[in-house]
């Protein structure tokens, strides 16, 4: 397992926990990518480059008046890739609702820096993704 890409995703959470965009984007290469085209909702959308990725973030956050990533499994793809499945718990800004999503996200990461975040419904759809099965 590539330890080192590994601690890079597990530092990527727990700035997002934090609510440090710009720690969270110092990991990124600044031409990166996050893929977030298959969820549902608002924030639907591919984000590329750190002034994009800065906007979805703060975006983000604003719609939550709490919210906390737990890592589930984070399991080391081989070739500069980290999959990682988790789930979000939050609670809406305006509307006060508590919710939880369930999440896999591969992570592409090469040369210290991450290049590529996609975002997946569940584990098995990211394993496709990456050529592998559960």
């Amino acid at each position: 397992m590539s330890l080192e890409n590994v601690e890079l995703v597990r530092r990527g959470y727990k700035a997002l926990n934090r609510r440090d965009v710009g720690q969270f984007l110092s990991y990124f290469a600044p031409d990166s990518e996050v893929d977030f085209s298959e969820s549902i909702g608002p924030f639907s959308n591919v984000y590329r480059g750190h002034a994009e990725l800065k906007t979805f973030w703060e975006s983000f956050f604003e719609a939550w008046d709490e919210v906390h990533w737990e890592i589930d499994e984070l399991i080391d793809l081989g070739a500069d890739r980290v999959l990682t499945a988790t789930h979000l718990i939050a609670r809406g800004q305006s509307s006060g609702i508590p919710t939880t999503n369930y999440r896999a996200v591969i992570w592409k990461i090469r040369d210290g820096r991450i290049r590529r975040v996609k975002f997946f419904p569940n584990t098995q759809d990211a394993l496709r993704a990456a050529g592998l099965r559960e």
